[in-house]
């Protein structure tokens, strides 16, 4: 949440083929930590996601928050086992993994303010700033970050930025109507 609103819910996650929103993808056990990253000091909710079938442990993810920017999250993903092409294969979608993903205005819970909040994102071959909203966001063959999004009727509220922090060029954004 922003200044005690909520702007963002999440949605979709996937790996090898498996989805949170069919629940063939379940949260298979959590855990938190703590440690010290070049950000600085951070507290670390890590969950481990699998089919309910197997339980075989297919990828965790990562929240990172820092005591000293309570604003800033990072996520991560980390794969326990190798992914092969035929586990990631038969999606449309850009990305072959999808974590984090957030709910698009009017679709399911969306909380209310993510409705009224603009945006930018760089697209194309030679990369330009394109405006958008999280309802027309849509990811390129370039990726289509970072995005930024941000409430235009309130300049005193912080922005929202998703981006890699490793190997830019080489992450994929994804998007549905359902989710970003």
């Amino acid at each position: 949440s922003v200044d005690g609103t909520p702007w963002l819910a999440g949605n979709e996650y996937q790996v090898a083929g498996h989805s949170a929103v069919k629940q063939d993808l379940v949260i298979l056990n959590a855990g938190t930590s703590t440690g010290t990253d070049p950000l600085g000091d951070y507290n670390a909710t890590m969950l481990n996601w699998g089919n309910p079938q197997d339980k075989v442990p297919l990828m965790q993810t990562g929240f990172r928050q820092y005591g000293h920017d309570p604003g800033m999250v990072v996520f991560e993903q980390l794969f326990l086992k190798e992914l092969n092409a035929t586990e990631v294969a038969g999606s449309d979608l850009a990305a072959a993994t999808i974590f984090p993903s957030f709910k698009r205005p009017g679709k399911g819970q969306a909380p209310a303010a993510s409705a009224a909040l603009d945006g930018f994102s760089y697209h194309g071959v030679f990369p330009r700033i394109e405006p958008c909203t999280l309802s027309n966001f849509t990811e390129t063959h370039q990726g289509g970050v970072p995005l930024v999004l941000y409430n235009r009727s309130d300049a005193s509220l912080p922005m929202v930025v998703f981006s890699p922090l490793n190997y830019p060029m080489a992450h994929h954004m994804a998007s549905t109507g359902d989710f970003v």
